[in-house]
């Protein structure tokens, strides 16, 4: 009998409207993880209630589309649009991401109060607050850092916290 077959464990990116930073965030760590041999997969939701009322002109951020270009990267999902969070897309994740401590932290409090300990908080500002090109580079930084602590996670721990398929 052959053994079940490994799972990858799950990412989850959230930002306001699930249409620029933490759509940019998905493609990019599963670009990397799959070259990499990582075995985690990302998605991404949005913390907004609403994010089909947000008004984003399209699926996915153009800005997103072109700094993943620049960067070899041909997104799987571009044509998917934003999704919302719901509370039982926050149980499956082995590891939470919110992009933007002030921004996202209070929405988490409000919608998810007895969940806000299992998100990690980066500050990576929306393009009010901040260029695109900059936030996008700094969030690259941040998820170039992930993906090697993961890495090295997986290296010194790799029987830790493997998920595997029930038969």
């Amino acid at each position: 009998m052959q053994p079940p077959p490994i799972q990858p464990k799950k990412l989850l990116f959230l930002c306001t409207g699930n249409y620029y930073r933490s759509r940019f965030a998905e493609e990019y760590f599963n670009h990397f993880a799959h070259h990499k041999k990582l075995n985690w997969q990302a998605d991404s939701r949005g913390l907004s209630k609403n994010v089909h009322l947000m008004r984003n002109p399209g699926p996915m951020s153009p800005y997103a589309l072109q700094h993943l270009k620049k960067k070899g990267i041909t997104p799987r999902q571009a044509n998917r649009l934003p999704r919302t969070c719901l509370e039982s897309h926050l149980l499956e994740p082995d590891k939470r991401i919110a992009l933007y401590r002030s921004e996202h932290e209070p929405m988490v409090k409000k919608r998810f109060p007895k969940h806000v300990n299992l998100f990690e908080f980066w500050d990576i500002a929306d393009i009010d607050e901040v260029l695109p090109t900059h936030a996008l580079t700094l969030l690259a930084e941040k998820l170039n850092g992930l993906i090697k602590r993961l890495i090295l996670f997986e290296k010194t721990h790799p029987t830790k916290g493997i998920r595997t398929s029930v038969a």
